[in-house]
């Protein structure tokens, strides 16, 4: 298969495992992503979408948390340019 071709299906198993968990009315995160894969990858009787599903599995797995966008916690910014009602200078 091409790289394009396992991307896209890839995807479109990444898709079916998010899809199935909006039906259960579960919140979506990356652990149920994981965990529903895992049941997928169970159940796949096809060798290479099950490789495929294991692929994805690692892919969110190996996940480096520098990488991801995770907001931080709100802090409040005292610094002389911020629009608090009380700035400090520094």
């Amino acid at each position: 298969m091409k790289k394009t071709d396992i991307e896209r299906l890839k995807h479109e198993i990444t898709g079916l495992a998010v899809l199935e968990i909006l039906r259960m009315h579960t919140d979506v995160s990356l652990a149920a992503v994981i965990k529903q894969l895992r049941l997928m990858q169970a159940s796949e009787i096809d060798s290479t979408r099950k490789e495929l599903i294991d692929s994805v599995i690692n892919d969110f797995t190996n996940i480096n948390p520098g990488k991801i966008g995770i907001k931080p916690e709100k802090t409040t910014d005292e610094s002389a340019f911020s629009a608090s009602k009380n700035p400090k200078l520094h």
